[in-house]
């Protein structure tokens, strides 16, 4: 091989019977055309570091093998993907039993994109370690993208330590472990996945801060007897989670919610929790904007002792519970509160149990002036489908102070001409919900116009 000298990142993968084992590769000698190895970095478990090439070269363009191509994009990331860019999950990766997928440790600025990633299996004691991707190590911009990962016993996406990582558009099902987990991480997106039947929870993040969790649907958390969530959020700060539907997670919350302050869920939907569908604890701050709540075995959502300071505009909620402190500091309003009403612990801080009608919670907090308590009238719970029906009491019911102007489908806010205004704000029309009511056969121009005006 004649190949410059300069900088390396690298891998050879040599295979040991029914294991790989794994060298880095730390330098090329011009000369003799030897490697150098840093066998510090070594693993007998690990299936394939980068693409599983035989090596692979820094700021360079270069083919690699038949397996696959690398190359640099004009931002200075380094992209893998097959070679078939018209099957786009033709390279298929199957490895061994108890080993590692990709491997990226060390490294920074790697972009996975378009594989078909199964059978990896780390440890089926512990299917929450990390197996088919992942990083443990301090690391900048890697991006998971577009990529098939099923049928593993180990977490699919794991990083750790990691700042602005993206996990994109990935198909993530057949998971004994989590779908993705961020661990200590800065910044990053986690956004437009499809996670589903998985062992654990689908998105678990832990002390991380400013990262964005958009348009995801995770539902199906199957595991008999192991707490599932379809979002677990702990420690962290500063995390948005807009524009998703999580439903169906079988033995635990939709989203378990822990010392984790300034969060805010906006255009979600959720439904179709085993137990609340968000619970939250001592976690201040937190903001739920224009998102429906469809049914759980208990109420939308309960703020524990110690979740203070929190706000909920233009919400669709099947009943809230609020314990301690959280009663005395929770600002709500424009929100329809069905099936439930809500659930009043004061005990916590010296007061008493209640069980309220909306009515009954306005007069005693002074909140909630501008809710409702009404059947929102759905098109279809039975098959998914939480849009509003004509005439549903949530058309032009919201406030449009300090909320988005589209809905979770990206439509902009629509004043129903055949409804009464009754909401707040400058545009009064706004709707409750995570998805606004829009009339068959109107003109968009005639909304732009109306919003201008």
């Amino acid at each position: 091989l004649d190949l410059p000298d300069q900088d390396w990142i690298g891998a050879v993968i040599y295979f040991e019977t029914d294991r790989p084992f794994t060298r880095k590769i730390s330098g090329w000698d011009p000369l003799s055309h030897t490697l150098s190895w840093d066998d510090s970095i070594s693993s007998y478990h690990a299936g394939l570091i980068a693409n599983g090439c035989d090596y692979y070269l820094k700021d360079k363009l270069e083919l690699i093998d038949t397996l696959g191509e690398m190359y640099f994009s004009s931002t200075g990331t380094l992209y893998f993907s097959p070679l078939d860019t018209n099957d786009l999950f033709s390279q298929k990766i199957e490895i061994p039993k108890r080993t590692f997928g990709f491997d990226l440790r060390v490294v920074s600025f790697i972009r996975v994109e378009g594989f078909e990633i199964k059978y990896i299996n780390r440890r089926p004691d512990s299917p929450w370690l990390a197996g088919p991707v992942y990083s443990w190590s301090s690391h900048q911009g890697l991006e998971i993208v577009g990529n098939i990962i099923h049928d593993c016993e180990a977490t699919a996406i794991y990083f750790r330590n990691g700042v602005d990582d993206l996990v994109q558009g990935n198909e993530i099902y057949n998971i004994i472990g989590d779908g993705v987990r961020f661990l200590q991480n800065k910044g990053g997106k986690i956004e437009n996945n499809h996670i589903h039947d998985i062992g654990t929870d689908g998105i678990y993040i832990q002390e991380t801060s400013n990262t964005l969790v958009n348009n995801n649907e995770v539902h199906e958390l199957f595991t008999p007897g192991v707490h599932t969530d379809c979002l677990q959020l702990y420690r962290d700060t500063l995390i948005t989670v807009t524009n998703n539907k999580f439903y169906h997670s079988y033995h635990g919350q939709i989203v378990m919610h822990g010392s984790s302050p300034k969060v805010r869920y906006i255009n979600n939907l959720f439904y179709g929790a085993h137990a609340y569908t968000i619970m939250v604890t001592n976690s201040d701050s937190v903001e739920w904007i224009n998102n429906t709540f469809g049914p759980s075995l208990y109420n939308a959502l309960i703020l524990r002792n110690g979740s203070d300071y929190c706000l909920a505009i233009n919400n669709i909620f099947q009943g809230l519970s609020l314990e301690g402190t959280a009663c005395t500091t929770f600002i709500s309003d424009y929100n329809n509160i069905i099936s439930g009403g809500v659930t009043y612990d004061t005990r916590p801080i010296g007061g008493t149990w209640q069980s309220l009608t909306l009515e009954e919670y306005r007069n005693i907090t002074g909140n909630a002036q501008h809710s409702i308590s009404a059947d929102p009238l759905f098109v279809d719970t039975a098959n998914g489908d939480y849009h509003l029906s004509p005439g549903s009491p949530c058309i032009d019911a919201g406030t449009s102070n300090n909320v988005p102007d589209s809905d979770q489908e990206g439509n902009i806010r629509y004043d129903d001409p055949n409804t009464v205004n009754t909401g707040g704000g400058k545009f009064p029309y706004y709707d409750i919900g995570a998805f606004e009511y829009i009339a068959t056969n109107i003109n968009v121009l005639n909304i732009l116009n109306n919003q201008n005006s």
